[in-house]
């Protein structure tokens, strides 16, 4: 009697959940447009490539289908390849068309959401450094630095640009996520009376639409450095169609700019008066065959 009735406890454990088990895909890459998500690859000795690219802005007026919605106007485009070191860290490498810039950057996993809300949130962190390779523009005898006295000359650190973020994120059911993003960012090189340093609060969120669409939106609002005169803050909106492996977005966006140190320290489009950028995300990821365990 004592076996018999043993069984179908040990049933019932085999396919009880784990404590504690992690939610998985909050969002479905490593980006949610523009911003980077709380995700990491999948799995160690993972790899994820992605291409996201901007069309010129077109706008209400007879040059949207005379330029083909933006697709004849100068485009921006950026490389990027991660790799999965561990569970908890990814190093990013990136090379964008706008000012030639090529960045490195990392992300840490901090926290992972569970399934009984033990841990309610998935935390990360990046971290991300880039350099710009394009020719300098031509300096006159009328450029100075900040002390209006000191003739102005172009050096080195001037090329470089700093990022880091926090991504707090947390999928609530099968259907919709949410992430608020807060991101420093700052340059070497500023134009005259604005600051190095800016500011943003990007706030994203995914809504599945069916087992592999999902409409995405990330609003950034701009707390400090934000531009002279009327600024407006990056909105970007996306359908997404996901499978185990691909990504791939249709974008709606107000900035040509991808790279975060640029996205949020240059002016939008004017969204304001219908002006608007076409695009797209592919995301791809490839992994490795498992080490073979040592005899």
């Amino acid at each position: 009697m004592l076996l018999c009735a043993s069984i179908p406890v040990q049933a019932q454990d085999a396919v009880a959940p784990s404590v504690h088990e992690p939610v998985n895909h909050v969002f479905a890459g490593q980006t949610v447009i523009n911003s980077q998500s709380a995700d990491l690859l999948p799995r160690t000795r993972g790899f994820g490539i992605t291409i996201q690219h901007r069309f010129g802005a077109i706008g209400p007026d007879k040059q949207s289908y005379m330029q083909f919605l933006g697709f004849d106007l100068p485009a921006n485009i950026r490389f990027g390849f991660s790799y999965a070191f561990c569970k908890w860290f990814q190093a990013d490498l990136g090379r964008s068309k706008n000012s030639k810039m090529v960045d490195l950057g990392g992300k840490f996993r901090i926290l992972k959401q569970t399934v009984d809300n033990h841990v309610p949130v998935s935390v990360s962190a990046y971290l991300n450094a880039a350099i710009m390779t394009d020719e300098f523009p031509v300096v006159t005898d009328r450029d100075f630095f900040a002390d209006s006295v000191t003739p102005f000359e172009y050096r080195f650190e001037h090329r470089m640009y700093y990022a880091a973020q926090a991504m707090v994120a947390r999928k609530f059911g099968q259907h919709f996520s949410l992430q608020l993003a807060p991101i420093v960012t700052y340059r070497n090189l500023a134009p005259p009376y604005m600051s190095n340093l800016t500011v943003a609060l990007p706030i994203s969120g995914r809504v599945k639409v069916s087992p592999k669409g999902s409409i995405l939106f990330e609003y950034a609002p701009v707390v400090f450095g934000r531009q002279q005169g009327s600024h407006l803050d990056p909105f970007s909106i996306a359908y997404e169609i996901a499978t185990a492996g691909h990504v791939f977005q249709i974008v709606l966006s107000t900035s040509t700019e991808i790279i975060e140190h640029r996205l949020y320290s240059l002016p939008s489009e004017r969204y304001d008066k219908g002006y608007f950028l076409l695009g797209f995300n592919i995301g791809r990821v490839l992994w490795l065959k498992p080490r073979r365990p040592r005899p």
